[in-house]
């Protein structure tokens, strides 16, 4: 199957699972982008990569984190068990594409908005990295 097709059906997974409504249009929206993506010969993104990585973000890394990155662990537990098995799954992977955000709104946008994800998105990277 096309990896394409696979985060569309990770996509409709999340429209049918996730509430409120918005919040599941917006996080399927992400995942039929991550889907678009084309990686190159040297690296490919799986959904199983995506449910380890994920796995690997939902998980806690100390008691007193802001409410946002306790929100955002929840939603990152909840696309984890919707990705399915971890089996096989590199969570480095799903690494590169959170260094790939960073790096793309870094230095050109004062937007808060985008200068939030860039900083959850290094967050993110830099969790999995270290897990």
């Amino acid at each position: 199957m096309h990896p394409k097709e696979t985060f569309n059906e990770l996509a409709e997974r999340v429209l049918r699972e996730l509430k409120p409504a918005g919040r599941a249009k917006a996080i399927a929206a992400t995942m039929r982008e991550i889907g678009e993506i084309r990686w190159g010969s040297n690296m490919s993104l799986t959904l199983a990569d995506c449910a380890i990585g994920f796995r690997i973000l939902s998980e806690p890394k100390k008691d007193d984190e802001p409410g946002n990155v306790k929100e955002r662990r929840v939603t990152c537990g909840e696309i984890a068990k919707l990705a399915g098995s971890p089996e096989g799954g590199n969570p480095l992977h799903l690494a590169k594409v959170f260094r790939a955000t960073a790096s793309w709104f870094r230095g050109w946008s004062e937007d808060p908005r985008q200068i939030a994800m860039m900083s959850t998105a290094t967050r993110e990277a830099i969790e999995i990295e270290t897990t």
